[in-house]
């Protein structure tokens, strides 16, 4: 037996097809932060319009409210107020509180009074604002 025949006895794959072994974990997380935090380079920061949509009982719109607004409609002969400029937005008759939505959650406050009037209070999210800046890693 020559030198070269043993040679190829203990190597099991020839040494033209070497094999693929997928990486460890912790080696793909690292690559998909990495591709993450390099994305918040190339993605423009931005925000999306917070708006407060008021609709009566048969689902008409009645008035608009951007986030940071105070406006007051009127539905069934009286007046109420959406107010958005704070950390909730609150839903008022008067100084009396009807609900409120947090503005971190995404949700409505459906109103019927005493009175007979009944309408809703949606949070919607309007247009993607941005500026066109990428400076930084983002803070989310």
């Amino acid at each position: 037996m020559s030198k070269s025949n043993a040679a190829t006895k203990l190597d099991p794959t020839p040494a033209g097809n070497k094999t693929w072994q997928m990486p460890d974990t912790y080696v793909i997380i690292f690559f998909i932060v990495m591709l993450a935090a390099l994305l918040t380079y190339v993605i423009p920061t931005g925000h999306f319009d917070v708006l407060y949509e008021v609709t009566n009982g048969a689902g008409e719109e009645v008035v608009r409210v951007s986030d940071g607004e105070m406006q007051e409609f009127e539905i069934g002969g009286s007046v109420y107020t959406v107010d958005a400029s704070g950390d909730k937005t609150y839903v008022l008759a008067g100084e009396e509180e009807l609900g409120s939505i947090k503005k971190s959650k995404a949700k409505a406050v459906d109103v019927v009074t005493d009175s007979g009037a009944e309408f809703k209070v949606v949070q919607v999210y309007g247009d993607y604002q941005t500026e066109g800046q990428k400076k930084g890693i983002k803070n989310f």
